[in-house]
């Protein structure tokens, strides 16, 4: 491995390309990466930017500003301020480095009687995430962190017999492996008698 500094970009370079926020490094920095390899056992063993593939070798790719540099775990992602989107500790596999987004609202702040109203949630969670849902029914905790496998999607809700009253929401998204991605804004709607 080799880094190499030029203007204001630390380029990690590795046998076949450099990896930095830079989306064009110049062709003479990404050449004389060509005779450079690190070994790896793991992801975190791994420098910025790259991640640990099968042959245990770092690996990456030369990336611009979107989606982000390559990653094996969020340890990579962390000098930026992000998460990674793979969630995976097995060599091979990798994502992007993201920041975690979420969100939840009712499609209607008033719901009569018979009525339906949505539950939206949408979130940049990983692919097998799962999210917890808490929340309130007129000032009275009813949601206590159950298990709300939704982390995007619609899900309707039906303002039927003994559910009236003052409803406030929020969900808790969780990667597969377990670690917290986000949290959304709480939301609220009423469900008319």
């Amino acid at each position: 491995m080799k880094l190499i500094t030029a203007m204001v970009f630390t380029y990690v370079c590795l046998s076949f390309g450099c990896v930095t926020d830079d989306p064009t490094p110049l062709p003479e920095e990404a050449e004389a990466a060509q005779e450079v390899l690190t070994f790896c056992s793991s992801h975190d063993a791994c420098p910025v930017g790259t991640y640990c593939d099968v042959g245990g070798v770092c690996s990456g790719f030369v990336i611009g500003p979107n989606p982000g540099p390559v990653c094996g775990n969020d340890h990579q992602c962390s000098p930026y301020g992000l998460r990674c989107t793979n969630t995976s500790p097995n060599l091979g596999t990798y994502g992007s480095c993201v920041s975690p987004s979420c969100s939840a609202q009712y499609s209607l702040a008033y719901v009569p009687a018979g009525g339906t109203t949505f539950f939206n949630v949408s979130s940049n969670a990983p692919s097998g995430s799962f999210s917890r849902l808490y929340g309130t029914r007129d000032n009275r905790q009813d949601a206590f962190g159950d298990i709300f496998q939704l982390t995007s999607g619609s899900f309707p809700i039906l303002n039927s017999p003994g559910l009236a009253g003052s409803y406030m929401r929020y969900v808790d998204m969780y990667a597969p492996n377990g670690q917290f991605w986000c949290e959304t804004a709480t939301t609220t709607t009423y469900f008319a008698p």
